[in-house]
């Protein structure tokens, strides 16, 4: 504002203002750009040192301003945005030596002493040329600035949006994959598992093995106590399941109470090691409220050449009803699919 001798500026972009100063009310501002878009369609700047008799702000409301210098930003082929700069008014008085006069009469020469003199108002001062080059270099840097700012936060946007799309992805997965009670791999996720181990077990002969089982009497424990409580024991049960397990090994939540732990390269003794460790740790599980000691029946089953996943899945599910039969708390290895035919 110094600079260009202004008590005010603003700087209008997409329908709003960044102000410093004295400047008109939004209101005024708003009708004042609108004028200037409709009547200023070039791309030099336009001014005035009177507002009140100019065609273009005659009828605005700007009390406090008598000039203005406008300098369009050409944002894009559609939009401008404006810079413009207003001036208070700046009595000028101007002397005489001789008293004009419109009458065909002489005018009277006076002595210096008493001079004519004639008070200029509502008028600024004259907005000189180099001011105007000036604001128009001003506002060549604006517009590279605005444009500058614009595609940081347009990059901000998207990264916001980015972030959002990939925290939708990871919750739909996580609603895809995941077994919303206890946050293992569901029946689909463990299912899909079994099935890409099967293809390397058939390709490379690497033995795998299916631990599945369920907790002992749990209707006892619902019927009892109540499903919130029923709910305790599975969370923690898969809790200390998943925790017990190898990296290259997965739990999955196959219905109700029945869980699978897929064992990737186990053979039968690895495999029914593996359950009993599980079996004696469940065994130790404690659950505040619930006085009763928890159990798992765990059916083993090794894949064997032939096997399919429905096959495989088949005959741990018996192996582990013979556990029960059995008197549960117990470990049973399935049989050959050759015998169990």
């Amino acid at each position: 504002m110094k600079l260009f001798r202004a008590h005010g500026v603003v700087l209008w972009v997409n329908g709003g203002a960044y102000q410093a100063g004295v400047t008109p009310s939004p209101e005024a501002m708003s009708q004042f750009v609108l004028r200037l878009e409709r009547a200023h369609v070039h791309s030099g700047p336009w001014c005035t040192r009177e507002i009140a008799k100019e065609t273009l702000t005659a009828s605005l409301a700007m009390p406090e301003q008598c000039g203005a210098l406008a300098v369009p930003l050409p944002m894009s082929s559609t939009q401008r945005a404006w810079l413009i700069f207003f001036r208070p008014e700046q009595v000028e008085t101007l002397y005489w030596a001789m008293q004009p006069t419109i009458s065909p009469k002489p005018a009277v020469i006076l002595a210096p002493s008493v001079a004519w003199s004639e008070e200029v108002v509502g008028k600024s001062e004259a907005w000189l040329r180099v001011e105007r080059l000036a604001a128009v270099d001003l506002g060549e840097d604006l517009t590279l600035a605005i444009s500058a700012y614009e595609i940081s936060s347009l990059n901000m946007h998207l990264e916001h949006e980015r972030k959002a799309l990939a925290e939708a992805n990871q919750r739909l997965e996580q609603l895809a994959h995941f077994d919303p009670l206890t946050q293992v791999w569901n029946r689909y996720r463990i299912e899909e598992a079994i099935n890409a181990e099967l293809v390397a077990a058939k390709r490379y002969a690497a033995a795998f093995a299916l631990l599945l089982f369920d907790v002992d009497n749990f209707k006892q424990i619902n019927d009892a106590h109540g499903h919130s409580v029923g709910d305790e024991v599975l969370v923690a049960l898969a809790r200390l399941v998943e925790t017990s397990l190898r990296g290259c090994d997965h739990l999955g939540r196959w219905g109700g109470e029945e869980f699978i732990v897929l064992a990737t390269h186990s053979e039968i003794d690895a495999a029914t090691g593996l359950a009993e460790r599980l079996r004696s740790l469940v065994a130790e599980l404690r659950i505040e409220g619930l006085d009763q000691v928890i159990t798992v029946s765990i059916g083993v089953a090794v894949w064997q050449p032939g096997d399919s996943c429905k096959t495989l899945i088949s005959r741990a599910d018996n192996a582990m009803y013979r556990a029960k039969h059995g008197g549960r708390n117990r470990v049973e290895v399935a049989l050959e699919p050759a015998t169990a035919l």
